[in-house]
């Protein structure tokens, strides 16, 4: 009886392991959706680098509250997005951003 679960058990870990999405798979999936607003967008950003700027976020940003990012666009690659945001107290801060959360931008 423990041969045939442990059998079962490790026969239903290999199904599980190949038939689940890796994270792969779903860049491969979304890379189709992200290609026609990303070339767009990053010439936008390119424009408005140093000056000050607001991104509209989407998804979960956990570093930016109100999904909103306000501050100085210092620097920018091909997936991240560099700006200096001023704090209340204290110096400002750099964060990056990923392109791909980027939904927007305001001035």
């Amino acid at each position: 009886m423990d041969v045939a679960f442990g059998f079962f058990a490790f026969c239903m870990m290999i199904y599980i392991s190949t038939a689940m999405v890796t994270k792969k798979d779903l860049r491969r999936m979304l890379g189709t959706q992200r290609d026609g607003r990303a070339p767009a967008l990053r010439s936008m950003l390119a424009e408005r680098k140093g000056s000050t700027c607001t991104l509209i976020l989407t998804g979960s940003a956990l570093t930016f509250p109100g999904l909103r990012a306000t501050g100085v666009l210092r620097d920018l690659d091909d997936e991240w997005v560099l700006l200096e945001c001023p704090q209340k107290k204290g110096p400002a801060q750099l964060k990056a951003v990923r392109i791909d959360l980027v939904s927007g931008i305001e001035e």
